[in-house]
């Protein structure tokens, strides 16, 4: 089966595999305490965080997101009296869900709206303003149709009005260069997988200023190999950063413009935004999306429509508003570093096929 769903997991490499391994066989004789002061720095170059900034290991993205949530009602909320949340009404149902749970003790939740690309503007950040607002939580990248949000601009809005910005960065990661230090984000969050790391690996890095109680959830590294494997993969990521965005986003441009020659009514999506270079959203008009996904998948190839901890694609492309029946048509296709030229030679021939 060719995955084209690597906005779900990615598949660890094999200099990942292979520290994770040898990890777990140094812990046989004893806590290899070099190693994972290597992976952190590691992972401290990738996002571009000072010294001074810290950091969390976590399980993940439904971790994280408990973290910060959960660590500034108790830290900034009770204390402070300022009990709105924002988060675009678009976002992923990690962040949402734990969001709406501080509403049982309390807390209001404003879902903002976003503009017809999927994204937070400084207009409908002012519109929706309040001096009880205490944070925004948001995706720095929408999953399924690769539109990436303007942080830069965001962040400042954020850092003028007192609010604390907490932002899951995990799609961003190896496509798209940034530096931690240089953002006014007081909270960044990944998860592992999502960057050829071994599932159950992420993590949390804060601002000094905006830093959380650990004792929430503790930093005891019981997952020690995952955390040097998750070093692995920042390393790799690092070094194959450059070469692996030129190659994917040459075949993402090639597969949309061969796509869109031979299938002259396909639709895409995002494409006047800046937009991860390996995410493609695209609707056939005629064919339902559930129905595509369907039959693609008799052909060998697994693309996505979003659900689970994501946001559902037709959801999404309604909230930028698409009409709905175009919304449920569209599909998700995502390369990696992995996908090569035959890969995209199959799925273009497949698509063809079923659409014509």
């Amino acid at each position: 089966m060719l995955s084209l769903d690597n906005a779900i997991t990615t598949q660890p490499t094999s200099k990942v595999l292979k520290a994770y391994r040898e990890a777990e066989r140094k812990l046989l004789y004893a806590t290899p305490y070099e190693e994972v002061e290597e992976a952190k720095k590691s992972l401290y170059a990738l996002v571009g965080a000072k010294e001074e900034d810290l950091f969390c290991f976590t399980a993940g993205e439904r971790e994280n997101a408990a973290f910060v949530l959960y660590g500034n009602y108790f830290d900034h909320i009770v204390q402070t009296g300022k009990n709105f949340l924002m988060a675009p009404i678009t976002e992923r149902a990690s962040l949402l869900k734990t969001m709406e749970r501080l509403e049982n003790v309390g807390c209001e939740l404003l879902l903002l709206p976003v503009d017809a690309s999927g994204r937070l503007t400084r207009e409908i950040l002012e519109k929706h303003f309040s001096p009880k607002i205490s944070l925004l939580a948001l995706s720095w990248v929408n999953s399924l149709t690769g539109v990436i949000q303007p942080i830069a601009e965001i962040s400042d809005w954020c850092q003028e009005k007192g609010i604390r910005l907490y932002v899951e960065a995990s799609e961003i990661f190896t496509k798209h260069f940034f530096r931690f230090q240089d953002l006014s984000i007081d909270y960044l969050s990944f998860a592992g997988e999502l960057f050829h790391a071994p599932q159950g690996t992420g993590g949390v890095f804060m601002k000094k200023k905006s830093a959380l109680n650990h004792s929430l959830f503790p930093e005891t590294y019981t997952n020690i190999p995952g955390l040097i494997a998750l070093g692995a993969a920042a390393n790799e990521m690092m070094e194959l950063m450059d070469s692996a965005l030129l190659e994917v986003a040459r075949l993402r441009a090639s597969f949309e413009e061969r796509l869109s020659l031979a299938c002259p009514d396909v639709i895409f999506f995002g494409r006047e935004a800046m937009r991860l270079p390996n995410t493609s959203a695209f609707a056939f008009p005629q064919i339902h999306g559930e129905a595509l996904l369907f039959l693609l998948h008799q052909k060998g190839i697994k693309a996505s429509r979003g659900g689970g901890s994501k946001q559902i694609l037709s959801g999404v492309l309604q909230a930028a508003g698409a009409p709905i029946d175009l919304a449920e048509a569209a599909v998700t296709v995502t390369f990696s570093m992995m996908t090569d030229e035959s890969e995209v030679e199959k799925l273009l021939k497949a698509l063809v096929e079923i659409a014509l």
